[in-house]
């Protein structure tokens, strides 16, 4: 059986990393894949290292979505470029010829299109909220975006969050499911931290952007001093942008710039994870937080804001903190730090929950089993 994937972007950032994950493991599993990627870039790095077959097809996939800034200016051009391009691309499926085509990410939305066009199978899975995420409006509006989503023979979603945010609170119906992200288990130790030996080291880590929450995590670090002198912010994230130089400025404004640390773009976990001693979440609508089962995966300690997929993760008090207002913020944070047993306790219990829920063989053998039921209804 054949599986065409289709991903909206090419760089390696998790919706690409998740994906990956599952075209490796479909492929051991005896399917033939291939992946459509929209450009050269990261991705297709990876994609040649895990020897997977794919094909760089230059289409604007997220053409049902836009954006209210001037950029988006060049929208109309880009939408004629599919109406021109659109009957080679089905070309380029017709002749691949799967048996199910793969949506990766909310912003995909030309894989379910040329599915219908050609009398094939579409997945969609639907990893983001778009709107709160990125400020992308869908065109024609939530209702029709939820009656496209439906048109679907199956759809994913990465959260129960994201499931009540794009089907606007309906139940799920038999061909969709809600299936959380894994993340490898690497053989780490877990090994017991001695407050008196650290900073703390907190840490941030996502694309360089206000949705990230680094801006809210540099606004709380006065504070955060004030109580623990010598705390430093670990922020890991791509590019030079405005977004960035507007960090520094804040920092230097807030006096706490000697307490920031900007790491750049950083894909080796261990690097990540060993610079810092808890995660601080941020994001206000994280789809699911990849990134909050990697620092539990590590034995790092998540304070997170208290919504969408971080509330689904950690437990409050138990395998992490949730938080909703800066007071609760600094209250977490120190009901944290309060000594070495409440610590530990906390590290442990999110060290154990990753490996009970949160593995990727449990992820990758879910997402199979729901392909056998569209393809083979077993």
């Amino acid at each position: 059986m054949k599986i065409l994937f289709v991903s909206s972007y090419s760089l390696l950032y998790g919706a690409n990393r998740s994906l990956l994950t599952i075209v490796c493991f479909l492929r051991d599993n005896g399917y033939q894949v291939k992946v459509f990627i929209p450009r050269h870039g990261e991705y297709e790095k990876a994609l040649k290292e895990n020897n997977i077959d794919y094909e760089v097809v230059s289409m604007f996939n997220q053409f049902l979505y836009y954006k209210p800034i001037k950029k988006y200016l060049i929208l109309p051009f880009l939408i004629f470029w599919n109406v021109v391009m659109f009957p080679f691309y089905l070309l380029k499926i017709k002749k691949y010829n799967p048996d199910l085509i793969y949506s990766n990410a909310a912003s995909e939305c030309l894989g379910g299109l040329a599915a219908k066009c050609l009398g094939k199978k579409h997945l969609w899975h639907l990893r983001e909220f778009m709107d709160r995420d990125y400020n992308a409006r869908f065109y024609l509006g939530n209702k029709i975006r939820k009656k496209y989503i439906n048109w679907s023979d199956g759809a994913i979603f990465v959260s129960k969050a994201v499931a009540d945010a794009m089907l606007l609170g309906d139940d799920l119906n038999d061909n969709q499911k809600v299936i959380y992200n894994g993340v490898d288990i690497p053989p780490i130790e877990l090994k017991e931290t001695d407050l008196t030996k650290i900073h703390p080291n907190l840490g941030v880590v996502g694309v360089l952007s206000d949705g990230k929450g680094q801006k809210r995590a540099v606004e709380l670090l006065p504070q955060i001093v004030k109580t623990f002198p010598h705390a430093q912010l670990h922020i890991f994230g791509d590019r030079e942008n405005a977004y960035k130089q507007m960090l520094v400025e804040l920092a230097k404004k807030e006096g706490v710039f000697e307490h920031v640390v900007f790491h750049g773009f950083q894909k080796d976990l261990n690097v990540i994870y060993n610079n810092m001693d808890i995660l601080l979440m941020f994001s206000k609508s994280e789809g699911f937080g990849r990134v909050t089962i990697e620092a539990m995966n590590y034995g790092v300690p998540v304070i997170g804001f208290n919504n969408a997929g971080t509330s689904e993760i950690v437990k409050d008090g138990e395998t992490g903190f949730l938080f909703n207002t800066d007071e609760q913020f600094m209250d977490s944070l120190k009901a944290l730090m309060k000594d070495n047993a409440s610590f530990n306790q906390v590290k442990r219990e999110a060290y154990n929950v990753v490996r009970e829920d949160f593995t990727v063989k449990q992820y990758c053998e879910n997402v199979l089993s729901f392909v056998q039921v569209l393809l083979f209804n077993k």
